[in-house]
């Protein structure tokens, strides 16, 4: 084909190919969250709990301080105009103070309920034993009637007198104290907020219009008040972090792996007309990755796309190759069969990490094994487009074919890989995905210590199926504990079956007008109680049933405010009350089945053990097809061609016990993945041999841009791309080293 139409078809299939991406929404398709990583449908209870945690309707709210930076007081203009601009805001959903009312809706779903769940606990209080030595309704009218004289007594009652004719036990006032809510020391200085945003933090419309929202009111706020700040802290200010310096980092390495790749290139080969189709084949293969990726997943982790950057170095490999091929003298083409050897036995090894649980891994395998066989067609097209380029048979006259190396050179790596079977501890932190925001952490400790200052002890889930079944677990866990030593909403709602006791209790119709006549004799009017005597007839009339129980229970959980909302969780098949306990933390196999601690860290960190685990059984399977394949195409030869790729990953798994602490799944798919490139170094090495003919230029060229390619990725500053980085360049440094040892015979 002519040159000048050569380069015309070149350059319309780079926009074609290129062009797609100025289209792709990519806030909308790009996924920045950790737990997205993991798969929705978790493998254990535990992982399943911690992601409901995370993820629950309680991210949502920012904690934030308004203050004044000299200790000021606040004036009450400015906490008003802060607070008013907030709420007109349609980004935010609610603003509230831990010291305001913030029991207002739960108090008014508590004080529907006040007889079915508060009448237990008053009766404990004042006839214990009750369940099997009933008092009479005399005494229990008589310790009413004694309670509220007392209660009107006190000079600080005035406020709460109104509920007299609705609630003479005084249930509600009683119960409210025991309600486990911590409140932050009150101060003129600064003022605290619960703010909860309309839309999910891990989303872009719920991060940018929220952190402007809190702009402006602070701004109007400072009209009434100069040198006002507001310091806040949240899910969402921790996501758009992630987002913008992920985001910061794939252009980061992609453009540096990107640069460092053509830069080689243009040094050694020195021929624009061969460089330009070799950058081509890095765009095309990486674009076609990333649409068949999309169209595969309705959303990309942007993960993915770093780890993706190793179709830069990968991709690579196959057109130079390609480019630089030299025909052999004889008969035997030296190029085709370790080419296809090598791209179906990586696209087929790669292949297993669809089968995986983690989305992450599928998204990789499906990213890589669509990169690496788009490199193989775009570098069989583009050879067709540029035959000439040909022409170079070496880098330049100082890179002459390697000598071989003696055989006892390999023994360092031999003893590496031997020391690895000693050194080698796998530890899997989730952390180890996600960018790390030592500054967000440290404000966000501080301004959780001044909502929660008092706080103390250990968290944990008490779960149940139903509403019931968790009260009634909760109640055989802390049997016997002090109330002071545990902080749970159990506190104030009983286990069915007392309420269903008490409700049998005042079955007798002699309560009602004894307690008529003890208001009478002590100068009560009847008449303002008729609000009590309307409740306390329905009370009566409506049967305690677990059905009815679990209905009210959810009106409950729905009615707290964020976040206390996390003190209990009604789900369609899973409730959760959440206890704080003082004292010794008992240990994971001393607790019930049904009390998990709060320790959502560990918990994942153990669930994404489990997913390592089952991805190094795909990544052997798919080491195993390597072998198979490479035993079929080179039969008697092939137990030279797999033993340098696979020493190679036992050296590097002894160089990486040495500089990590631990191992991780990332360390796993690099090895898996440098075992890969290292293959097809020796195939084309074996074949060469066979022929009698020297090392290819190409094995020099590519092993020197994918190692650099994956020692830059080792400079990330997320662990997972970290180690997998440091993996893969190891693997292919030794495995390029191996490839110049004389074979086995």
């Amino acid at each position: 084909m002519k040159r000048p139409a050569a380069g015309v078809i070149f350059l319309l299939l780079l926009l074609a190919g290129l062009l797609p991406a100025a289209f792709i929404p990519w806030n909308q398709v790009l996924e920045t969250r950790v737990l997205a990583l993991l798969p929705e449908t978790a493998r254990s209870d535990d992982a399943r709990l911690a992601r409901e945690f995370m993820e629950g309707t309680a991210n949502r709210v920012l904690l934030g301080i308004l203050a004044h930076p000299e200790q000021h007081p606040l004036e009450p203009d400015a906490v008003e105009t802060f607070e008013e601009v907030l709420r007109r805001n349609p980004a935010i959903e609610r603003v509230e103070s831990p010291s305001g009312d913030v029991l207002r809706e739960p108090g008014a779903v508590l004080f529907d309920h006040r007889f079915s769940w508060l009448l237990p606990g008053w009766l404990d209080e004042h006839f214990p034993g009750w369940e099997t030595n009933p008092p009479g309704a005399e005494s229990m009218v008589a310790r009413v009637v004694e309670e509220m004289d007392a209660f009107l007594e006190d000079p600080g009652s005035h406020h709460a007198g109104d509920i007299l004719p609705h609630d003479p036990f005084l249930l509600v006032p009683r119960q409210l104290d025991r309600f486990p809510v911590r409140t932050p020391s009150p101060s003129s200085a600064r003022k605290l907020y619960w703010i909860t945003q309309k839309d999910s933090p891990l989303e872009a419309s719920g991060q940018e219009p929220v952190f402007e929202a809190l702009a402006k009111a602070r701004d109007h706020a400072r009209e009434q008040q100069p040198g006002l700040r507001f310091d806040y802290t949240g899910v969402g200010a921790f996501a758009e972090a992630s987002r913008t310096r992920i985001q910061m980092e794939v252009t980061r390495l992609n453009t540096l792996t990107f640069l460092f790749v053509v830069g080689v290139l243009g040094f050694f080969l020195r021929r624009p007309r061969l460089v330009l189709p070799l950058a081509g084949l890095l765009a095309l293969s990486i674009a076609s990755a990333l649409y068949v990726t999309l169209a595969v997943f309705s959303s990309v982790h942007i993960l993915t796309l770093v780890i993706g950057s190793i179709l830069v170095g990968v991709a690579i490999d196959y057109g130079l190759h390609i480019f630089l091929h030299k025909p052999s003298s004889g008969s035997r083409n030296t190029l085709l069969r370790p080419l296809f050897t090598g791209a179906v036995s990586t696209a087929g090894g790669f292949a297993f990490l669809l089968f995986s649980e983690l989305p992450l891994l599928n998204q990789v395998g499906t990213f890589t094994v669509t990169g690496l066989l788009a490199a193989l067609l775009f570098g069989l097209l583009l050879k067709r487009l540029f035959p000439d380029s040909v022409a170079v048979p070496y880098l330049t006259p100082r890179f002459r074919p390697f000598s071989l190396v003696p055989g006892y050179a390999a023994l360092p790596l031999v003893l590496l890989a031997a020391a690895a079977a000693f050194l080698v501890s796998w530890h899997d932190d989730i952390r180890e995905l996600d960018y790390p925001h030592p500054e967000l952490q440290e404000r966000d400790r501080e301004i959780r210590g001044l909502f929660d200052s008092q706080a103390s002890g250990n968290a944990y889930f008490v779960l149940g199926s139903t509403p019931s079944e968790a009260r009634e677990n909760l109640q055989a866990w802390l049997a016997g504990t002090p109330d002071r030593d545990a902080e749970h909403l159990g506190a104030i709602l009983p286990v069915p079956s007392r309420s269903e006791s008490a409700w049998r209790l005042f079955q007798p119709a002699g309560f009602l007008p004894a307690l008529r006549q003890a208001l009478d004799h002590a100068e009560f009017e009847l008449e303002a109680f008729s609000p009590f005597e309307e409740d306390w007839k329905e009370f009566l009339q409506t049967e305690p049933t677990e059905r009815l129980y679990n209905r009210q229970l959810e009106a409950f959980s729905d009615a707290l405010p964020l976040p206390l909302s996390m003190l209990l969780q009604v789900k369609p098949d899973l409730t959760w009350f959440l206890v704080r306990r003082t004292g010794d933390s008992d240990s994971i196999d001393k607790l019930p089945s049904f009390v998990r601690p709060v320790q959502q860290l560990e918990t994942l960190n153990a669930s994404f053990a489990l997913y390592r685990e089952s991805s190094t059984r795909l990544i052997l399977t798919g080491c195993a097809l390597l072998g198979l394949i490479v035993l079929l195409a080179y039969r008697r030869q092939a137990l030279s061609c797999v033993y340098p790729p696979l020493l190679a990953a036992a050296a590097t798994l002894g160089a990486a016990a040495l500089v990590f602490e631990h191992l991780n799944l990332f360390h796993l798919i690099g090895l898996f993945l440098g075992t890969c490139i290292a293959l097809d170094y020796a195939l084309f090495a074996t074949e060469q041999r066979l022929a009698g003919g020297n090392l290819p230029a190409s094995v020099p060229l590519s092993a020197l841009t994918t190692f650099g390619v994956f020692s830059i990725l080792a400079t990330s500053a997320i662990g997972a791309v970290q180690a997998l980085g440091f993996s893969v360049a190891c693997t292919i440094l030794f495995g390029f080293f191996l490839t110049l040892v004389r074979p086995l015979r």
